[in-house]
């Protein structure tokens, strides 16, 4: 196995995080700790995925990096709906 499963999923949270905040500017500032949130969900996903023995080769980056970055996406969004149910009790 190798490290190269977290890295890139960490670069897929960078370029989500990254995506959304050049998707949203004007509407509001850069917050770092959403960004920062963003790629430890990334990491996170990289690191299950090293755990359960995902490889990358050379003909799956760019697949990869768009799952991993859906990934990212979904698990955020999945995330901010518990933590906004929970606040709303």
């Amino acid at each position: 196995m190798s490290a190269e499963t977290i890295i890139y999923a960490i670069i897929a949270a960078i370029l989500y995080a990254g995506s959304q905040y050049i998707k949203k500017s004007g509407a509001q500032n850069f917050d770092a700790t959403k960004f920062t949130a963003t790629i430890i969900v990334g990491a996170f996903i990289g690191f299950i995925c090293y755990i359960n023995g995902i490889e990358i080769t050379e003909l799956t980056v760019e697949q990869q990096l768009a799952a991993y970055a859906g990934l990212v996406a979904v698990i955020e969004n999945l995330i901010k709906i518990g933590y906004r149910s929970i606040q709303r009790r």
